[in-house]
């Protein structure tokens, strides 16, 4: 069963250039993110996030990540 995506999404994740890692984000060289380059990617991106009031300070990325999979199986598409 595939999960509709709306067209910002697909245009994303059809820009992502091919590589070899087996996850969908990689890192600027194609390469699986590290822990420690994916944790420096996200602090950034949150703050970002926290400055234009989006998400709350205490949200961590698995939490965000629950919010969103509780919210596809609320909607039916998981």
């Amino acid at each position: 069963m595939g999960i509709p995506v709306s067209s910002p999404l697909q245009a994303a994740l059809d820009s992502i250039p091919e590589h070899e890692a087996a996850t969908v984000l990689v890192s600027a060289t194609g390469a699986a993110w590290t822990y420690n380059g994916f944790a420096a990617v996200w602090n950034g991106f949150r703050t970002g996030l926290e400055e234009e009031r989006l998400i709350a300070p205490s949200h961590t990325l698995k939490g965000l990540r629950h919010i969103v999979a509780t919210t596809l199986r609320e909607a039916g598409l998981y």
